[in-house]
């Protein structure tokens, strides 16, 4: 994930979201957006679809699997 002009790693086991700074070579997926938008969709995943539409997110690699992400990461706050 890119927020801004920083990479962070975010991994998911066993129902835990997991966040490092830094970038993977193995990365199912990435998003390229800003903090605010990031919290928003991490509040309401669903909201994916608008931010992608609006140029206020970007995406790579699987969508579901980046859908699947925000939807855990929604679930743990």
């Amino acid at each position: 994930m890119q927020l801004e002009h920083r990479t962070w790693t975010l991994t998911t086991r066993a129902g835990v979201v997991e966040i490092e700074p830094g970038d993977t070579a193995a990365a199912d997926a990435g998003i390229r957006t800003d903090p605010s938008t990031l919290n928003a969709l991490l509040l309401d995943p669903g909201g994916l679809d608008a931010a992608l539409s609006t140029g206020a997110a970007e995406t790579e690699g699987d969508l579901d699997a980046l859908r699947r992400l925000l939807a855990a990461a929604s679930h743990g706050s």
